[in-house]
């Protein structure tokens, strides 16, 4: 049912400025909301067995309860502020894996999403086994050994490990929010109330939550037996800046303490559990459509704005949200879409409506498009190893350990010498031409120095470094892992072409409804005279994407395809299935009049076939 208008609108025509009071309202009901999960929770887990109802309800009354409840909402409130200055709609996509992991590590973003919940595992973990459960064994961190070393004093093993544990906890969390984009907002195909939604996913939070953290424990547990010396010597050696220290325990570790285990173990499934509720209650609260647009004085413009705001996509989706309810589900909503016929050189609302949405359909047709403009860009081929060195002893100048041009230019013939009066025959002539005439007699033999030319180009080094290059990469890109790593995917590169899908199938959503919907409720028939451009543009947008998936451009067969058949590339997908029912909509209500529409000729075969109902 359609809301009720207020007595008094919003003198505003901004979308974001009538929609930021209704989001920082749905924020405070977040907050409050985690706040009575907290206290639950920590119920739940300072329970125990002997307890009963009674007990229980005196819980409640437990400060140690309200304490660790309030430090569970003070983290959720740094981390309402973290993630709502990272919301996006749009997402982020690189060519290789390994593009996306430097991409990621270069970027400040990712650190300062993963530092808050390193610090807040820090915290949280140690408070649940202080406060929550005041045990004392891990609370000190010197103790002091008996015995002999009696006043000697050492680090106490057992809250390094909680430490750890508590850091460990947080920084792979966060790490892996960066790896599945949970800063990316998925609208949900199917509206549900906020209570329903948040029914149906504790299960599940419950469930990842307990398998996470028994996860982080054993990792936690290996890299201490691992790195005990090494963290326990540093460690020392701080706190030796302090007081005296001994640089190697004598109480040692209890490797097999499973009381502490269990602590941690459950310390970890509550913190994990309270992130994975926040994020959950952040996307519920944030996706339900908000259906501001009427409390300003004119509704239709300020839809218009926030359509319009491509500066803040999380904004736009929000308003194209609204718009595709109110094409659903909200008919009076509709008529005065449909009833305004503009005062702005007579452009009608609905036109200034479609027309939006026709250019974010067009956005994804022109990208597609644009794809077939592209050269095609054929990788080279990598040289094999006897053609580079083939080629290699081609370029080689050879050094012999006897030169014959050298000799033989150096040899001056005089037919008779003059010496003190007395002729005498130079015979240095032919012995010279004998010593030419060796090397022909002798075999060649390799120096030293031909066997290093033969295997180093002197001439330009440069080549030679690049024939080492090509062959090494010949060798890795043998290896299963590249292309898993290194290759330029085919589902990467297809869905960088579509980073707004949610937005487009809004826009086609709510394009098709309004259109479907005008022929019982426009009542100026403004409408009716923009159906074929309607149809002309999702035609156009559902042939180009079929194409994309059917036949793709020359230069995708470079691209490396998935090794798993589970997946599937989904955007494109939801686009097609959207465009179809969306064009079955229309061609079902409209009926009786589809032979006054004219379609253009390049999309007149695709439009017989759905009107024939073959697709």
């Amino acid at each position: 049912m359609s809301s009720a208008t207020p007595a008094s609108p919003n003198k505003a025509t901004s979308y974001l400025t009538v929609c930021t009071p209704e989001l920082n309202d749905r924020l405070l009901q977040l907050l409050a909301t985690q706040l009575g999960f907290h206290i639950a929770l920590s119920i739940l887990f300072q329970a125990r067995l002997g307890d009963g109802l009674t007990g229980t309800a005196k819980k409640l009354l437990s400060p140690e309860i309200w304490i660790f409840s309030l430090a569970l909402s003070v983290v959720s409130c740094c981390l309402l502020f973290v993630r709502k200055s990272q919301t996006t709609v749009r997402k982020n996509s690189y060519p290789t894996l390994w593009s996306e992991i430097v991409s990621r590590i270069t970027k400040s973003n990712t650190w300062l999403s993963i530092l808050p919940y390193t610090i807040s595992g820090f915290i949280l973990t140690r408070m649940y086994m202080n406060v929550l459960h005041d045990e004392k064994y891990t609370e000190d961190l010197l103790i002091y050994p008996q015995g002999n070393r009696y006043g000697a004093r050492q680090l106490n093993e057992q809250n390094i490990f909680l430490s750890m544990f508590g850091l460990v906890l947080g920084t792979v969390y966060g790490a892996r929010r960066i790896l599945n984009d949970r800063n990316l907002i998925k609208f949900p195909a199917v509206q549900q109330a906020k209570r329903h939604v948040v029914k149906s996913e504790i299960a599940t939070i419950a469930h990842n939550s307990a398998q996470f953290s028994f996860r982080v424990i054993v990792g936690n547990y290996i890299l201490y037996l691992v790195f005990r010396r090494t963290i326990y010597w540093h460690g020392a050696h701080i706190a030796g800046l302090f007081t005296k220290m001994l640089d190697t325990p004598i109480v040692s570790f209890g490797w097999f303490n499973v009381y502490l285990f269990l602590q941690l173990y459950l310390s970890g499934v509550l913190t994990t559990f309270s992130w994975d509720l926040f994020d959950q209650l952040y996307d519920i609260f944030l996706t339900q459509p908000l259906l501001v647009s009427q409390l300003a004085t004119d509704a239709n413009s300020c839809l218009l704005s926030g359509l319009q705001m491509h500066q803040k996509p999380f904004i736009q989706a929000l308003s194209y949200s609204e718009l595709a309810r109110i094409s659903k589900s909200e008919p009076a909503r509709r008529a005065t879409i449909y009833n305004d016929i503009g005062t702005d050189n007579g452009i009608s609302a609905w036109k200034k409506i479609s027309q939006e949405c026709m250019k974010t359909i067009d956005e994804v047709k022109n990208t597609v498009i644009a794809e077939y403009k592209r050269p095609d860009i054929i990788p080279s081929p990598i040289k094999n190893r006897l053609d580079i060195v083939a080629e290699k002893t081609l370029n080689i100048k050879r050094i012999s350990p006897i030169e014959q041009e050298m000799l033989t230019s150096r040899v001056s013939r005089k037919p008779i010498m003059a010496y003190q009066d007395e002729d005498v025959e130079d015979r240095t002539g032919d012995i010279l031409r004998s010593i030419a005439e060796l090397p022909k007699m002798l075999p060649v033999t390799h120096s030293k120095a031909t066997t290093v030319a033969d295997s180093f180009n002197l001439e330009d080094p440069k080549k030679e470094l690049e024939g080492w290059l090509a062959r090494i990469h010949g060798y890795i890109r043998q290896w299963p892992i590249w292309n898993q790593v290194f290759a330029r995917g085919l589902v990467r590169k297809v869905q960088s072409l579509f980073p707004s899908s949610q937005i487009t199938l809004y826009a086609i959503e709510s394009l098709s409804n309004l259109t479907s919907a005008s022929l019982k409720e426009d009542e100026f028939g403004l409408v009716q005279r923009d159906i074929p451009a309607v149809i002309d543009c999702m035609l156009g947008c559902l042939q180009e994407v079929e194409s994309l998936m059917y036949n793709p451009p020359a230069s995708y067969s470079a691209l490396t395809a998935s090794s798993d058949s589970r997946i599937t590339i989904r955007e494109p997908l939801q686009i097609i299935n959207a465009l179809k029912s969306g064009l079955y909509q229309i061609i079902i209500e409209f009926e009786p009049y589809l032979s006054e529409f004219k379609v253009q000729p390049k999309y007149a075969a695709k439009w017989q076939s759905l009107v024939k109902l073959e697709e």
